[in-house]
């Protein structure tokens, strides 16, 4: 069951009420989804349907760190912030991991569509994107974050525990 009419695509409210309504019907575990993208989401998302299982869609991309969020919420410990330096971390590890699966050429170019996620919510974001889709090499993509780096106030690259 998708929570949305087919024609509302990804935009609209989710209707919650409607995995209720099924979990209701059933003596199965449902797992729920829609617009899961915090932990208030997820909580509000049990409150509505029941549901105790969740699956996070798009409410992941940029923000690998719901999981954490949501999984230390339920045991009451809160979520903490995700800071430019553990951001900038996970995004050149995931290239790195994106190269060692298909090669650099691939992997630069795949990253791509991650950039717009993982920089939404700084100032001045769509100049950065641009310079990392247009990217042609991993340095090329490492000396971009270096720059913005810089800018946002972060020195160096010692991130390595933080993208861990």
């Amino acid at each position: 069951l998708h929570p949305r009419a087919r024609s509302a695509g990804f935009t609209g409210a989710v209707r919650w009420e409607s995995i209720r309504a099924l979990r209701e019907r059933l003596s199965i575990p449902v797992i729920a989804n829609g617009d899961i993208r915090s932990a208030a989401d997820y909580r509000e998302m049990a409150r509505v349907t029941g549901c105790t299982l969740a699956m996070v869609g798009r409410g992941a991309l940029g923000n690998p760190w719901i999981f954490r969020e949501i999984a230390g919420d339920a045991r009451g410990l809160g979520g903490r912030e995700v800071g430019p330096a553990e951001l900038f971390a996970v995004v050149e590890r995931h290239l790195l991991l994106e190269a060692a699966f298909m090669g650099e050429w691939a992997a630069v170019r795949s990253m791509r569509k991650f950039y717009r996620w993982y920089l939404r919510s700084y100032d001045g974001a769509r100049h950065w994107r641009v310079l990392l889709c247009t990217a042609e090499s991993i340095a090329e993509v490492r000396g971009i974050i270096d720059d913005l780096k810089k800018e946002l106030g972060i020195h160096g690259r010692d991130t390595a525990q933080a993208a861990s």
